[in-house]
C-alpha cells in the first residue's frame, strides 16, 4: 500500500437529468416546485487495495518573490472522493488550484493524475486529461446564451460542434438549467450563473472537478440547491475537489478535509477530526466554531 493511502487510512473551462429541487425564482422555470433539499450523507470512499488515487501531489511548493504560497504540499484524492481545501484567506488555496491545471508552474513537486505527470503542462492539455476548473468570480459571455457559454466548455472535449452542443445540452441538465438554455447569460441570478459554469466545466467530460468557492454569495435554499447538485455529479462517478469557507455546508458535503495555513497543511482528516483539531481552530475556525461544536 503507498504512503498516500497509509495516510488516508490513519487519518480516516474543462445524460443523466437531475430531478432535484430549484432555488428561489427557479421554480417556474425549471418545472419544479420550490423547496430546500437534503443533502445525502457522504459516502465513505474506501481506500482498500493498491489501485494508486485519482490525483497525487508529492512536495509541491511555489513562491512568489519572498512569499511562499505553497509549502510542500502533499496529498491524494481517491476516486469518487468529496475533498475540502479549508484555510484561511492566503493560505494558498487558489495557488493550490492554479498549479494543479496548470495556470501556474509548481517550482518543485510532482503532481500526478492517473499516474499522468501534469507539470509542465498547460491548462488545456491538463484539462483533456479530465481535469475540469470552475472559478471565484464567473466570468461569462453576457452577450451569448446559456448554451453558447457551455458549449465554449464542450471544446476541450471535441472539435465537433455537433457533438459539443450535445455536450453542451447534457451538461446543462445535469445541473438542471436545461429550460434556460436560450436565455442570455446577462439575464441569470447568481445561483444561475454559479450553475452555467459548473455545466461549463462539466461539458469538457471531466474525472476530477476543482471547484473553487461554488457558493459564494449564495442563500440557503440557492446553497443547498447546489449542495445537491455536487452530491449527486460524485454519484455519477466525478471526483471533486473543492474550496469552500462556509463550514457548515462543507461538513455536510465532504468526505476529508486539507487544511492550509501559510502554504503549509497543518491538518487532513475526515470533517469530524480536522474541526476539533487546535492548530485548525487556532488558525481558522476560531474559538467560537470550537465551542458551538463542543455542544
Amino acid at each position: 500500500m503507498s504512503s498516500c493511502w497509509r495516510q488516508r487510512a490513519s487519518t480516516g473551462v474543462c445524460a443523466t437529468v437531475w430531478g432535484g429541487g430549484a432555488a428561489p425564482g427557479e421554480a417556474q422555470e425549471l418545472g419544479q416546485p420550490a423547496r430546500v433539499v437534503a443533502v445525502p450523507a457522504r459516502t465513505n470512499v474506501s481506500a482498500a487495495g493498491d489501485d494508486p488515487p485519482l490525483l497525487q501531489l508529492d512536495g509541491v511548493s511555489k513562491a512568489f518573490g519572498g512569499l511562499q504560497a505553497l509549502d510542500a504540499v502533499s496529498f491524494c484524492v481517491a476516486e469518487r472522493e468529496i475533498l475540502g481545501i479549508i484555510g484561511p484567506n492566503g493560505a494558498g488555496k487558489t495557488t493550490l488550484f492554479n498549479v494543479i491545471n496548470g495556470f501556474i508552474p509548481p517550482d518543485r513537486g510532482r503532481i500526478r493524475l492517473r499516474g499522468h505527470d501534469l507539470v509542465g503542462l498547460k491548462p488545456h492539455a491538463v484539462c483533456r486529461l479530465g481535469v475540469g476548473r470552475t472559478f471565484q468570480v464567473v466570468r461569462p459571455f453576457p452577450r451569448m446564451t446559456v448554451l453558447q457559454n457551455v458549449v465554449v466548455g464542450a471544446f476541450a472535449a471535441t472539435r465537433d460542434d455537433a457533438e459539443a452542443v450535445a455536450l453542451a445540452h447534457q451538461a446543462l441538465a445535469r445541473v438542471g438549467l436545461a429550460a434556460l438554455a436560450q436565455r442570455r447569460a446577462d439575464g441569470l441570478t447568481n445561483v444561475q450563473l454559479r450553475l452555467m459554469e459548473l455545466a461549463r466545466a462539466l461539458a469538457s467530460q471531466p474525472q476530477l472537478l476543482l471547484l473553487d468557492e461554488t457558493l459564494a454569495g449564495l442563500g440557503h435554499q440557492e446553497m443547498d440547491h447546489l449542495l445537491q447538485v455536487i452530491s449527486q455529479l460524485r454519484q455519477e462517478g466525478i471526483t471533486i475537489v473543492i474550496i469552500e469557507h462556509t463550514m457548515q455546508a462543507m461538513v455536510r458535503l465532504v468526505d476529508r478535509f486539507v487544511v492550509l495555513d501559510h502554504g503549509r497543511v497543518i491538518a487532513t482528516g475526515e470533517p469530524e477530526q480536522v474541526v476539533q483539531d487546535r492548530a485548525v481552530v487556532e488558525a481558522y475556525l476560531g474559538r467560537k466554531w470550537a465551542d458551538h461544536a463542543g455542544h
